[in-house]
């Protein structure tokens, strides 16, 4: 759980104690914020968490928390969470006991608690201006020129000795420079409006979506397939951008494929737009590979950096097509109502 997620639950649900930014009691149960987790405290009715494991079966982690051991136990003191859905489901419950138990009067709020999480997330998308693409955000922020400017030169630049193969370099590594532009708009669908969607609700059905964003409007979006765990990552920093998709395909790697752009006051040769592929296979050890479009350098793992040929180049190219498919059979297929995308370039 994000803070900006728990502060737009503490908005929602109204504490009646709001003790600090972090911390909130209502109905004698303490809610504290930290390190992406909620501690919850207090006299837990056991019979409730039972209620929630038996209606909420997928979700593991109140399961969890009936121990054999404590089944004599009327309340449960403690509980830790990481998930907005689980916060606001246990948030629900506890109001329904309590006012059953105080007033006789019976509630069905808990019932209720599908519309309650669409209008938190509906709040937090148009909280973090998702439609803002990714070289508007860095070209609002200075440091980031001088690299803007080195890579569209380096790309519009025509070879000065003109052979085939340059040339046929060049094009290809423009190619890829589109395709990785692309790439932004898949892992973070609302980029540029470009995309109509399915109705909130039905979307998170299938796809859990977490945001966080911070005061200096620093944004990080995170899109999870339910059934497939394939994750989509859109990260806007000060220092630029990060867009990612990873996946397991059918050999149970783990694929990460990142377009990222870094820049800072005083540069650095690993600074520039890039791409990233991580790979982490059951039976060795994880390899990473770099491309960088601004000194049309790759790296592998550890090793000196090179300058760049078609084979690394056409490599880059089929990793993000194939990440790009990936993300629209999973994430994508739930969440847009009109596809913009094809799969083909």
């Amino acid at each position: 759980m994000t803070q900006l997620e728990f502060d737009e639950i503490t908005d929602f649900l109204n504490p009646r104690n709001k003790i600090e930014r972090n911390k909130y009691t209502t109905l004698d149960v303490t809610y504290h914020y930290k390190d992406n987790t909620v501690t919850i405290t207090g006299n837990i009715p056991r019979s409730i968490i039972q209620d929630i494991a038996i209606t909420f079966y997928e979700r593991k982690a109140f399961m969890n928390l009936l121990l054999p051991s404590e089944e004599n136990k009327e309340y449960i003191k403690k509980i830790v969470l990481d998930n907005i859905d689980e916060v606001v489901i246990l948030s629900l419950y506890l109001d329904d006991y309590y006012l059953l138990k105080k007033t006789g009067l019976k509630s069905n709020s808990s019932e209720n608690y599908k519309a309650l999480i669409t209008e938190i997330k509906r709040t937090l998308i148009n909280k973090c201006d998702l439609d803002m693409t990714s070289f508007e955000w860095i070209r609002k922020n200075h440091i980031c020129n001088y690299v803007i400017e080195a890579t569209q030169n380096r790309l519009n630049k025509n070879p000065i000795i003109k052979t085939s193969k340059k040339i046929e370099e060049l094009n290809y590594t423009r190619n890829l420079k589109k395709i990785a532009d692309d790439f932004d708009y898949i892992v973070d669908p609302f980029m540029g409006r470009r995309n109509s969607f399915k109705e909130l609700e039905d979307i998170l059905e299938y796809v859990d979506i977490s945001l966080d964003k911070n005061e200096d409007n620093e944004v990080k979006m995170i899109l999870t397939d339910k059934q497939t765990s394939t994750k989509l990552i859109h990260e806007r920093k000060l220092s630029g951008f990060s867009n990612s998709i990873t996946y397991i395909n059918e050999n149970k790697e783990t694929i990460t494929v990142m377009h990222e752009f870094e820049s800072a006051a005083k540069l650095m040769p690993s600074h520039g737009e890039k791409l990233v592929i991580i790979k982490d296979t059951p039976i060795s050890s994880k390899s990473v590979l770099f491309y960088n479009f601004t000194t049309n350098k790759t790296k592998y793992n550890g090793n000196d950096s090179y300058s760049a040929g078609m084979e690394e180049k056409i490599e880059f190219y089929s990793e993000l097509q194939q990440a790009m498919n990936m993300a629209q059979e999973t994430v994508l297929q739930h969440m847009i109502a009109k596809k913009t995308y094809t799969k083909k370039h």
